[in-house]
């Protein structure tokens, strides 16, 4: 019955993946595949250390190390059939480091406890982690390393994993240089819609984020004509700036195309981010020294228990909240509002080409 519930596994796999023949090499630093964006970041980073990538998400296969599992009838022995395929990937490869961006994938702790010690795991943090989050564990997990935004994030992964924490602010950030700029720009609205929101009926979560960035958006038109300034908006990567345009109903030369790849390099030249939920970019922009504020929506209800002098609940026709939360941060000095963020979450680091992760990587 086992060996039936393998193979009928293995015909899924074999028409959604590609399959790669040749025996896996040798690897100093193995990527356990998290996003092409993130692998080509650390790929960039690590210039002087061979490099490849183990993809747990089955968008290759290695024949190779799935055909050396069946002859020697490794799926027999009581792990499921995909975690021997990664067992026996990394023992082939036998890298010095396994680097992953997910902490919530629990086969990438089991491979620590299966593999030789001297091979080093680590999680570099891409997302914020926020103390009303319930852990996926059953018990405390053990890495060797944990590269993590700050402080803040430390406290909060310590509950869950024992490692030794590194504290590097954001890795994607400090792959893009700070712009200098001694003139900047005045607002720059990071826009959460995607144009899938629009095939989704109106209970939809996504329609209810749609219909509060439109309101925001003609708040901040009313605000930034009465206060004479001038703001811009940031769309999700490869969102149309025309379809945008048509739908909210706003001027084409207000609206930015996000590549992927221009985002640091584009908030570098606004005075100030407002951003419509949650995300990294509050942090990088806290780490790049630039002041945000966060109007996160309402469909989501772990929202409400985040609080804090950085963002404002709307609800309904609220333009007047709207004023005096967007007077009082746009306009506050910039120690006294880095003041605030270091009580509210702890220092945010900016560490330019992420030198401190290469120094422990190259040092152990």
């Amino acid at each position: 019955m086992k060996f039936f519930k393998y193979f009928s596994y293995l015909i899924e796999i074999i028409f959604k993946s590609k399959f790669i023949f040749s025996k896996p090499e040798k690897t100093q630093v193995l990527l356990y595949d998290q996003g092409k964006k993130f692998n080509e970041q650390v790929k960039q980073t690590l210039k002087k250390k061979t490099v490849s990538i183990i993809y747990v998400r089955l968008e290759e296969i290695n024949f190779y190390v799935l055909f050396k599992i069946i002859i020697e009838l490794k799926f027999l022995n009581g792990k499921k059939l995909f975690f021997n395929y990664l067992l026996e990937y990394c023992r082939i490869v036998d890298p010095d480091w396994v680097i992953t961006s997910i902490y919530w994938d629990q086969k990438f702790y089991k491979l620590k406890k299966e593999l030789k010690k001297d091979t080093k795991f680590c999680i570099i943090q891409r997302m914020p982690f926020y103390e009303n989050l319930v852990s996926v564990f059953k018990e405390k997990q053990l890495v060797d390393f944990f590269f993590c935004y700050d402080e803040f994030s430390k406290k909060i992964y310590k509950s869950i994993i024992d490692s030794k924490y590194v504290i590097i602010g954001s890795f994607s950030s400090n792959f893009y240089s700070k712009e200098k700029k001694i003139e900047k720009k005045d607002i720059l609205l990071i826009s959460g819609f995607r144009e899938n929101f629009l095939s989704h009926n109106k209970e939809n979560i996504y329609l209810k984020n749609l219909n509060q960035e439109k309101k925001i958006i003609n708040y901040l038109i009313k605000f930034s004509e009465k206060e004479n300034l001038n703001f811009d908006i940031l769309l999700k990567p490869n969102v149309k700036t025309k379809n945008y345009s048509n739908h909210f109903k706003i001027s084409n030369n207000k609206l930015i195309f996000n590549t992927g790849d221009n985002a640091y390099k584009i908030i570098d030249n606004y005075q100030f981010i407002l951003l419509t939920n949650y995300s990294a970019m509050g942090f990088e922009a806290a780490a790049r020294g630039l002041k945000y504020g966060v109007i996160p929506m309402l469909s989501n209800p772990e929202n409400n228990k985040n609080k804090n002098s950085f963002n404002i609940h709307l609800d309904g026709d609220d333009y007047i909240n709207f004023k005096k939360f967007m007077k009082n941060i746009f306009y506050e000095n910039e120690e006294i509002f880095f003041k605030k963020y270091d009580e509210t979450f702890s220092s945010c680091l900016f560490d330019q080409e992420n030198k401190i992760f290469q120094s422990y990587i190259s040092k152990f």
